[in-house]
């Protein structure tokens, strides 16, 4: 659960603008809940909500920050409705509609979470506040023109949340490729003036469209590139996607500090050769990859690297890992058919003529495996068969149109 979505503040909205009274004792309760939350102890910060509301049920506070504290703790749905009975009672809040923008981002659905940032900008139409709040959602709808749009309204109020508002601007710049923009925004930042793991996230939200440049010039730019596994994954991947060979080598050896398995990584590496120009350094990084997820394309990739080797053997191991995941027929006949020829090439025959017969019940009208499956019982010495074979190759060849 990542809970540095969330940027306010816990308690930002404690006795806000002065309006919210309260007795000593339950101020004494509030200030618990702040010391428990800072430290972590959510579920004694939510009980400590409700001694609050046991007393006072519609305590504004203790209400928003039980929500709260359930989110952080990880259940969202259940964090949500509190928060939307918070919301409910106080609609005039502009703290819980700021956190209910977060928490239906978390949630996945950025269109409710652009709602309840609409709403927050009404109860505060000139503030910074609501202009980021729209700006996280159209940064995620990948709406980037709006999302600038909004940040350089936000930037207006003087009680804007520096960090943030500038965080999205370089955020939005890249996506939009003005990369002399946000490079300028970068070189003005202060240290500790940037949030990284928003950017990252931007990355990673790239990395799941296929932009490449724009990951690269992000990661290029992290303070953590040469530290963290995230920031080196992403230069490799990109790199390795974009075919840049010489800088996705150098990023995994970096990679390989932290991670050397790193199954996505290898992937790309293996994927940014050819197997059949480049075998041995592709099956180099298949080697990394765990059985558990060795996946079709593992297995493609295997085999024409063994085809190209001419390692016949393992090359029918790799169709034995293909036969294993498919569940179309027509994959299977191709795959048996394959591997049957491989065993008939490897003098292993009987494996052969079983490779085959089970190409034809899944296919009993291509004549074509007839007539391997013939020339298999022929090398067997069984000629009796051969011979059967031969001639429903002959019969399914006399139905082809002339």
């Amino acid at each position: 659960m990542n809970r540095k979505i969330l940027t306010s503040v816990l308690l930002s909205c404690f006795l806000a603008n002065g309006q919210l009274q309260v007795n000593a004792a339950t101020k004494a309760q509030e200030d618990q809940v702040w010391h428990l939350s800072g430290k972590q102890k959510l579920p004694e910060a939510i009980h400590a909500c409700n001694l609050i509301l046991a007393k006072e049920p519609d305590n504004y506070v203790a209400l928003l920050n039980r929500g709260l504290c359930i989110v952080w703790s990880g259940d969202l749905r259940r964090g949500h409705k509190e928060l939307i009975r918070t919301m409910r009672l106080h609609k005039q809040r502009p703290e819980v509609r700021d956190h209910l923008t977060n928490t239906y981002l978390m949630l996945g659905n950025p269109q409710a979470a652009l709602v309840q940032a609409e709403q927050l900008h009404k109860l505060e139409p000139t503030g910074a506040r609501g202009y980021l709040a729209k700006t996280r959602v159209l940064l995620k709808l990948k709406r980037y023109e709006e999302a600038l749009s909004c940040v350089q309204l936000a930037v207006r109020d003087p009680k804007v949340d520096a960090r943030e508002s500038l965080t999205a601007k370089i955020s939005a710049l890249v996506m939009l490729r003005r990369y002399s923009e946000a490079e300028a925004e970068l070189k003005r930042a202060k240290p500790g003036q940037i949030h990284w793991w928003q950017i990252d996230g931007i990355a990673n939200q790239a990395a799941a469209d296929g932009k490449f440049d724009e990951i690269i010039f992000i990661e290029s730019h992290s303070p953590n590139k040469l530290t963290s596994e995230g920031p080196l994954y992403l230069l490799t991947y990109s790199h390795a996607n974009l075919g840049h060979r010489k800088e996705a080598e150098a990023y995994m050896k970096l990679l390989e500090k932290f991670n050397p398995s790193h199954q996505a990584a290898r992937f790309a590496l293996a994927h940014m050769y050819q197997p059949e120009e480049f075998p041995k350094i592709v099956l180099g990084h298949l080697s990394f990859i765990q059985p558990a997820v060795r996946d079709a394309d593992y297995w493609d990739m295997s085999y024409r690297c063994h085809m190209k080797l001419q390692s016949y053997d393992e090359a029918a191991k790799d169709l034995s890992g293909s036969l294993a995941l498919q569940k179309v027929d027509l994959d299977q006949v191709d795959t048996y058919t394959k591997r049957g020829n491989l065993y008939f090439m490897l003098s292993q025959t009987r494996k052969a003529i079983a490779d085959y017969t089970s190409a034809i019940k899944l296919s009993p009208f291509d004549r074509q495996l007839y007539k391997e499956r013939s020339e298999a019982y022929e090398d067997l010495g069984d000629t009796a068969h051969a011979r059967a074979d031969l001639l429903k190759f002959e019969a399914l060849s006399n139905l082809r149109p002339k």
